[in-house]
């Protein structure tokens, strides 16, 4: 019982600090989303084109081999 009891107040004292700063680590989290999101207002376009192959030489020949383009 008495572990249980301490359990849940070490518990509650770990999240005490979080509890006054939910407000602003949700602002903090948009803006960072908001920063990492490729289609924002103002940002430029961009191309990006990948060769995908197989590493391991038994492989090369498999024919297994293709491109991925980002537009």
């Amino acid at each position: 019982m008495y572990r249980q009891w301490l359990i849940t107040a070490l518990a509650a004292l770990a999240a005490w600090p979080t509890l006054g700063h939910a407000e602003n680590l949700a602002k903090e989290v948009k803006k960072a989303v908001e920063r990492s999101t490729l289609d924002q207002p103002g940002t430029k376009a961009f191309h990006l084109r990948a060769t995908v192959a197989p590493s391991f030489e038994r492989d090369k020949e498999s024919g297994r081999t293709g491109e991925v383009e980002i537009w």
